[in-house]
């Protein structure tokens, strides 16, 4: 069981300013309405709907919420009640994490009295699973700058092309908004992160039509393509052939 000091819900208006120059304990939210702004140590990033941000115990820190005001799940948590690295930052929330933290949201908005002896184990779940992806975090190599996380997300899409897994899936648990990493995605790479999805794709369907051991519905669907008519269609559009012509 974690050490949980506080949990709840907080909702802030907008214009919500805290400063706290040395946290005094470990902070994890998660945002289900609105955007919270974190500054520490020369940084800046805004958490929105869906994003679990982090204030780790010792920093000089202000949040604030100057537009939207927020609503989120708030759990404080004693400086012994974890036993792994974790730092200050701001990450789209993974799908156990962002639905445990709706299951408790609901709870508290429809609560009954044989309810309230659930939350404590709700809130436990939910930072269990904020643990498991901040430890998940931590083990990555490159999570530093914007370009660090636009070429992590290019590493996974190049190993997962025969993989069944959508760009949502990929950029579980990348520490912007997708507004800003597609920015920098197309910084780094000059093209979209679908384009770069498809390009890669692309390109081993025409290795593998080369190597001529598989039909172009196989390929279609190797790689992940709905269809082999949407594959023959995207391929003519990338190549100028069809996959029949550049197979022969």
């Amino acid at each position: 069981m974690y050490k949980l000091s506080a949990s709840g819900i907080k909702q802030k208006n907008p214009g919500y300013i805290f400063r706290s120059p040395n946290h005094p304990r470990l902070h994890l939210s998660l945002v289900l309405s609105g955007e919270a702004v974190l500054e520490w140590g020369g940084r800046r990033l805004v958490a929105k709907k869906g994003m679990l941000f982090c204030i780790t115990p010792g920093e000089s820190i202000t949040l604030s919420s100057p537009r939207t005001g927020y609503t989120g799940i708030h759990v404080a948590i004693a400086a012994e009640g974890y036993d792994f690295p974790i730092r200050t930052g701001a990450w789209r929330a993974t799908h156990e994490v962002r639905l445990a933290g709706q299951t408790i949201w609901n709870e508290l908005q429809n609560i009954l009295e044989q309810k309230v002896q659930l939350l404590p184990e709700m809130f436990q779940l939910f930072v269990g699973y904020a643990f498991r992806q901040l430890a998940d975090l931590d083990a990555r190599p490159g999570c530093g700058s914007p370009g660090d996380w636009a070429e992590s997300i290019a590493a996974k899409i190049r190993s997962t092309l025969y993989a069944d897994i959508s760009i949502a899936e990929i950029l579980e648990g990348v520490p912007l908004s997708p507004r800003q990493l597609r920015k920098h995605f197309r910084s780094e790479f000059g093209c979209s992160i679908k384009h770069y999805q498809l390009e890669h794709r692309i390109a081993e369907a025409r290795r593998m039509l080369k190597d001529g051991s598989l039909s172009i519905t196989d390929i279609a669907c190797e790689l992940g393509f709905p269809s082999s008519q949407h594959f023959a269609t995207q391929f003519k559009r990338m190549t100028g052939m069809s996959p029949r012509e550049y197979g022969a």
